[in-house]
């Protein structure tokens, strides 16, 4: 499921699967396959847009098991995780504050996968790419990005499809700074454009509002601003439509910022607003704290 089905199955419906194949292999004594299923799950859960205090919760639990089972290899993937749901819920917890576990903070996690474990490395780049897009910290995000890139195997992971989007809607912020290599980034972003309009074919479900949202982004950053507008409020509605609230949250960022461009204060004002009630749903406090200043 975390790797096939997520391709044609709306995203949010293999998150019960997935719960439930944790579950029937803890029951057949295949203790490995049942965390490294927990594990998935989590990553689906917070990247679908669940509430993130669910989804802390659900990683208290999976780690608690992990460590008690000794399943080290899915435990160490497991906590880059749930400091990413941390992160973003502001939730005052330390994830590796657990009897028994040495490893006291992320960057450790980093040192233990350095020729020994790429998908480990991979994961807190991922996640500390998700987390630095979401604050707006671009720079660092693109970096995370790049980072991100090096350590790909040759699976094809859930991350990947959300590391495609995130990195384009970086390289178009990106492309947009004077003092970037834009044409680097704009081309980055334009393959992974072309990329979802490829993947689209599968499942309009959990394709279509990103990549709405990225030809609106395109097309704004080519000075085709009708056609940006009309794309960001059909990315809007897609992502509404198909429950992807904290992409929902973005888009509506998205288009406030192109009327603040534009000069209009009051739609301006009217999207920044929708965009903090989705990250509310979302259970991103951290991003609440952001739009409020």
């Amino acid at each position: 499921y975390s790797f096939v089905n997520v391709w044609v199955e709306p995203f949010q419906a293999t998150i019960e699967t997935m719960d439930q194949c944790s579950q029937d292999a803890l029951k057949i004594g295949n203790v490995e396959f049942a965390y490294y299923s927990a594990q998935f799950l989590c990553i689906e859960m917070a990247l679908t847009g669940s509430h993130l205090e669910i989804v802390e919760r659900k990683c208290v639990t999976v780690s608690s098991n992990m460590a008690l089972w000794k399943q080290l290899h899915a435990f160490m993937g497991h906590l880059s995780t749930h400091l990413m749901i941390l992160k973003l819920g502001s939730i005052d917890k330390n994830p590796f504050d657990i009897p028994g576990v040495s490893i006291k903070d992320e960057d450790q996690l980093l040192e233990q996968s350095v020729d020994r474990r790429k998908t480990l490395a991979q994961a807190i780049y991922f996640n500390r790419m998700f987390v630095a897009f979401y604050l707006q910290q671009y720079d660092y995000a693109a970096e995370m990005a790049e980072q991100y890139k090096l350590q790909r195997v040759m699976i094809m992971l859930f991350q990947d499809i959300h590391h495609a989007f995130y990195e384009a809607l970086i390289g178009f912020q990106l492309a947009r700074s004077p003092s970037i290599d834009t044409k680097k980034w704009l081309d980055i972003a334009e393959q992974h454009v072309a990329t979802f309009r490829g993947w689209i074919k599968h499942s309009k479900w959990n394709f279509e509002n990103k990549l709405l949202l990225l030809e609106a982004e395109l097309c704004l950053l080519k000075g085709a601003t009708e056609s940006s507008e009309e794309k960001y409020k059909a990315a809007i509605e897609s992502a509404r439509r198909h429950k992807f609230v904290h992409e929902e949250g973005v888009a509506w960022e998205l288009l406030s910022s192109y009327w603040k461009k534009c000069g209009k204060v009051k739609e301006e004002r009217e999207c920044k607003k929708a965009a903090f009630d989705c990250y509310e749903k979302w259970g991103a406090k951290a991003l609440l704290d952001r739009l409020r200043t």
